[in-house]
């Protein structure tokens, strides 16, 4: 009974001493859609994967469509530090964020830049929702919105990354001519 009981402690022992205590847990943050992007009159848009690493294809949208996206940006046990999301070329669409007020609720507003797509987070946030809309306004096959996320996660010994991107390629094509 004895030796079953040392044998016990023995291997209890061996397993605590792999643990760590320090409460330090790393993780890549992540991007995710909560739902697919859908377009003013409720038409949902698919998201495909391209050939190129982090580059994504949505679905055509016509010229005067306003898509509607709903994000999740996660950092999981650590804290978000920024986000970033711009648009490729300025004149084809128009990023559209949440007022002003629910932004400086979340975001530091001294750091932040909302207008150049870039969103610093006040501290203790590890996970948000984010929702935008993207008003297309002339036809461009080349608009492409990329994400960026940051967190304070640190990989000093270990292959990891505290930043998270990809990008969205967002063919817009010239409306639909009214018969």
């Amino acid at each position: 009974m004895k030796k079953q009981f040392f044998l016990f402690l023995f291997m209890a022992a061996v397993l605590l001493t792999g643990c760590d205590f320090d409460g330090e847990s790393n993780y890549t943050p992540a991007i995710q859609f909560i739902a697919f992007p859908c377009t003013q009159n409720s038409d949902t848009l698919n998201i495909k994967t391209t050939g190129e690493s982090g580059v994504y294809l949505l679905d055509s949208i016509q010229v005067g469509d306003t898509v509607f996206f709903q994000l999740g940006l996660n950092a999981f046990t650590n804290n978000l530090v920024s986000f970033y999301l711009t648009s490729s070329i300025d004149s084809v669409g128009d990023l559209l964020f949440p007022p002003v007020a629910s932004l400086d609720s979340i975001f530091s507003n001294t750091n932040s830049d909302y207008e150049q797509g870039k969103f610093v987070f006040q501290s203790g946030y590890s996970a948000i929702y984010f929702p935008f809309r993207f008003a297309a306004k002339s036809a461009s096959k080349d608009e492409i919105l990329q994400f960026s996320l940051v967190s304070d996660a640190q990989f000093d010994d270990v292959y990891g990354s505290n930043v998270t991107t990809f990008k969205l390629k967002t063919p817009i094509k010239p409306a639909a001519a009214v018969e």
